[in-house]
């Protein structure tokens, strides 16, 4: 039985250095900030902190190690959920059937075409072929039927001038309905109960009462029927559960068989306590449809106001599906979901899909963007605006899924599982601006209860409450997330899940990604030294060539570019040169990642000077990554993201500094006062409101840096301080530039006090508790050093008037003195492209012709069944075309290149397999 969504409900003159190897620990920014920060959050204080897990971990062979608990249960391997398992690629299907938009409805002339292609006889890939609709707009007055496998819908684009698809029916409906004509069914007789007292969560294999009747390769249901004592157990009568109303179907594959004992294809994702529940495995019919796909399009639906309720509801859903997907599309307007994966929707994929600012009124039942009831589905690289429930699961909802990489923004509820026994749900590295929870809902809705239980929260970011519970004798994780961490929900207090390492990301940054590699056995790919999100023909690799004449450029907001480092390094800045950096500012985030694909933010809404057309150093806190990306977000003028060269420092070491001098001056009565010698031990800044005229204080510290050396990575002036009064809470304080250093502490007064130059950087400080105050002095440090000059001096100044004095340490206070933190390193090592095989003894890749125009075929044998990556390079070393990245069966295979550029150009082929790597070039004329 299934529920729908319901309504809501002292030696101080002496630097101190680090080797390469302690940057992290001895980043005291980071660390106090990360204290300052936790001793907010609720509940986190008892947890661990340590940046790993206990209950996995990488092993001495590289890949992950599980700890299990007393029971066995750990946590479950999610790297099956998706198309083919993630066994293979989604593959690109040649059109059979090509379509422009007419004016007027466009039903007919699509409906017409699917059910051509439906006609078609399957080829030997599963497919009948691809509908290629050509940019234009479409209108669509109703539901679009797709009940036949093998058919694929593709689209030119979905940006705002290619293949748009709208929605006009003036009643809710979905736009695409995939689906098979029915359910699973039991094939009579096939049925034995499990026999293993206690089947624990993430496992493969049990034993059954007779596998006799079963052979490896039967497709088969792993079914848990709870008893009374489980509803009992939970305490869910009260809110109308019953045990009839909550048993839950799995769809498996028996892998092995030894005796009667079964193992299967995906792990058991809620454990089976034979007081509390019986489980049977079982055969089983379906007449289902498989190999479907939407892509590269964008759906939107008319509607009549911002709260309108009928028009598109939902733009794609899946059911009796599997082996689907849904990739490179967004969705406009839709009130309930962009794709919704229903009850019997299993291994689909949805990636790299945005649903943007929902059309409905806010109230329950709608705004579920991506919405999954189904089972082994993937959801990845997705976005949404303006959702309710933006990556949600329904009752009683089987798994495994994932949500992977997903980001939401403008949430007007949460993320996670919603109502009624979701099992097995992965959310990884997921962000969400509000709450993301799995908890108890009790009488919610028409009784929600417990929404979900054997869930994993990896890597979360929550922009408030993260509320992890857990049911009694089940669990929930809540692993490397960041956020309020807490078991105080929103209908009950208490039942904590299990928390590690809150408020630090733990490794693997991604568990699907680590999973999916160990159980496919794939080492990381050696990387492109630079790619991008696109280019204007100044391309990626001109960031490389240490030339500052030439340049990457790509105009929009959002567009990246990416840096490959050889190894996983550590680092504190990137440096970066502005094309036209000297007449325009350029704003950007930097992240950070160790698989290409999932990133973290490091940086965020970086400003350049405006000033130079040199390298810009942007500081932070020090991390361990193998890829830099950079995400511009246009200039001063206009959208356009144009560097011309970037690096990564790396390594060395961090050079930690006190004040030689260090004095505060006062001006009016005290301005010839030392307060250097009167008050040694403290620094005040000042600005003097209406009334108190002439009782300003500005504060000044001079450090000797002799010693540093290498490149500056980064230069962090720290002091230590509070706001005295608590009638203003905060004051923005800047530090400033000090060109003359021959001033000292005992001498130092309001009348002599040196000229000041340009704000470095800027600090708001509050009167809660005495903290460091951090200001990134990198360029400015960078360039006194450059030109020779250790000696390098500060000024720090209040930039509003206000009664409170600030008071801060000095280096005679006694604890917490002043510090100046300067990092160096080498230039970053970027990977390069192995050299060209010019020879080969047992050849395996051919490309014909070559040299070539229009099309070359790549022929590739596979010696044995396995991994197999063939990717296409221009000499810069961009990647251009993936061929092929999944698994191969043993044989010959041909995969065909075509050039989107025209004229003479030279390229390299990659081919990947088995831990080694051909290269063969290949010239286009």
């Amino acid at each position: 039985m299934k529920f729908s969504p319901t309504k809501p409900n002292g030696c101080r003159k002496q630097p101190t250095i680090t080797a390469a190897s302690g940057i992290l620990k001895a980043s005291n920014r980071l660390l106090l900030f990360s204290f300052i920060t936790i001793i907010f959050f609720t509940n986190i204080q008892a947890h661990a902190q340590t940046g790993t897990s206990s209950w996995v971990g990488f092993g001495s062979n590289g890949k992950l190690q599980y700890t299990p608990d007393a029971k066995g249960n750990r946590i479950p391997d999610f790297s099956m959920v998706g198309y083919r398992f993630g066994n293979e690629a989604i593959p690109t299907i040649p059109v059979v059937k090509t379509l422009n938009a007419v004016s007027g409805d466009n039903l007919t002339q699509i409906q017409a075409a699917v059910d051509e292609v439906a006609a078609l006889p399957l080829g030997s890939n599963g497919f009948r072929g691809a509908i290629l609709l050509k940019k234009g707009e479409y209108n669509i007055s109703n539901t679009i039927s797709i009940n036949a496998g093998g058919i694929v819908i593709r689209g030119e684009g979905s940006g705002a001038a290619d293949t748009r698809l709208i929605a006009t029916k003036t009643a809710q409906h979905t736009l695409f309905d995939i689906k098979g004509t029915g359910g699973p069914v039991e094939v009579s007789g096939s049925r034995t109960k499990v026999t293993t007292a206690y089947v624990a969560t993430g496992v493969q294999t049990f034993a059954v009462q007779s596998a006799s009747s079963f052979a490896v390769g039967d497709e088969i249901i792993f079914r848990v029927e709870p008893k009374a004592a489980w509803i009992t157990l939970l305490d869910m009568a009260q809110y109308g559960w019953t045990p009839a109303a909550y048993n839950m179907n799995y769809i498996r594959k028996i892998t092995a068989i030894s005796g009667n004992n079964i193992t299967i294809d995906a792990p058991v994702v809620d454990p089976v306590d034979a007081a509390l529940k019986d489980a049977y495995i079982y055969k089983y019919t379906w007449n289902h449809i498989e190999n479907i796909g939407v892509e590269n399009i964008r759906f939107s639906s008319t509607y009549a106001s911002a709260t309108d309720e009928n028009h598109g509801w939902t733009a794609i859903s899946f059911n009796n599906a599997r082996h689907g997907w849904v990739r490179d599309c967004e969705f406009y307007s839709f009130g309930y979901s962009a794709v919704h994966v229903l009850d019997w929707g299993v291994n689909i994929s949805v990636l790299n899909c945005k649903n943007i600012d929902p059309v409905s009124q806010l109230t329950g039942g709608r705004r579920y963007s991506f919405n999954c009831n189904g089972q082994l589905a993937l959801f990845k690289d997705c976005y949404t605006r303006n959702g309710r429930h933006d990556f949600v699961t329904g009752s009683t909802t089987a798994g495994p899924n994932a949500f992977v990489n997903c980001k939401a923004d403008d949430m007007h509820a949460d993320i996670g599982p919603h109502h009624r026994w979701a099992t097995g749900l992965l959310l990884d590295n997921v962000i969400g601006n509000l709450d993301i929870n799995v908890q108890n809902r009790r009488a919610s809705g028409t009784g929600h209860g417990w929404a979900g239980a054997q869930c994993v929260f990896w890597n979360v970011t929550g922009g408030r409450k993260i509320i992890v519970q857990m049911p009694p004798q089940h669990f929930n994780w809540a692993i490397g997330c960041k956020g309020d961490v807490t078991a105080d929900g929103n209908y009950q207090n208490g039942d904590p899940g299990i928390w590690e390492s809150i408020g630090n990301f733990v490794p693997p940054q991604s568990l699907y990604v680590q999973q999916l590699q160990d159980r496919l056995n794939i080492t990381t790919p050696t990387c492109v030294p630079a790619t991008a999100s696109g280019d204007d023909g100044n391309v990626a690799a001109n960031v490389l060539d240490n030339n500052l004449n030439t340049r990457w450029s790509h105009n929009g907001d959002g567009q990246w570019i990416q840096l490959c480092l050889s190894d996983t390094l550590t680092f504190s800045s990137v440096q970066i040169a502005f094309y036209s950096g000297n007449t325009r500012t350029s704003t950007f985030d930097i992240l950070v990642g160790n698989d290409g694909t999932n990133f973290t933010t490091v940086a965020a809404g970086r400003v350049s000077s405006g000033t130079s057309l040199n390298l810009e150093t942007f500081s932070f806190p020090a991390v361990s990554a193998k890829y830099v990306r950079i995400v511009g977000h246009g200039n001063s003028v206009n959208l356009w993201n144009s560097y011309t060269e970037v690096k990564v420092p790396t390594g060395a070491q961090q050079y930690t500094y006190l004040p030689l001098h260090d004095a505060y001056v006062r001006d009016g009565s005290n301005a010839a006062i030392t307060h250097g010698t009167t008050d040694s031990t403290l620094l005040i800044t000042k600005v003097s409101p209406a009334g108190q005229l002439n009782n300003a204080r500005e504060a000044y510290l001079r450090f000797n840096a002799t010693g540093t050396s290498g490149l500056v990575t980064s230069a962090t002036l720290r002091v230590y301080g509070k706001v005295d009064l608590t009638t203003v809470p905060t004051v923005p304080v800047a530090a400033y530039a000090v060109s003359n250093t021959s001033w000292t502490e005992n001498a130092l007064t309001w009348n002599n006090k040196p000229a000041t130059g340009a704000a470095l950087d800027t600090v708001t400080v509050n009167n809660t508790a005495y903290a460091y105050y951090s200001f990134d002095v990198t360029n400015y440090v960078n360039a006194e050093l450059t030109a020779g000059r250790t000696n390098i001096a500060f000024a720090m100044k209040s930039l509003v008037a206000h009664d409170p004095r600030i008071f801060w340490n000095s280096s005679e206070a006694g604890s917490n003195p002043p510090q100046l933190l300067i990092s160096t390193g080498q230039q970053q090592q970027i990977t390069s492209l192995p050299a060209v095989v010019t020879e080969k003894t047992t050849p395996v890749m051919a490309v014909s012709p070559n040299p070539f125009r229009g099309t070359s075929s790549v022929n590739i044998t596979m010696k044995k069944a396995g991994m197999a990556q063939v990717v296409v390079y221009d000499m810069s070393g961009r990647r251009v075309a993936t061929l092929h990245q999944g698994v191969l069966a043993a044989g010959n295979h041909r995969f065909r290149f075509t050039p989107s550029g025209k004229g003479t150009q030279l390229y390299i082929i990659s081919f990947k397999a088995d831990g080694k790597t051909e290269l063969l070039r290949i010239l286009h004329e």
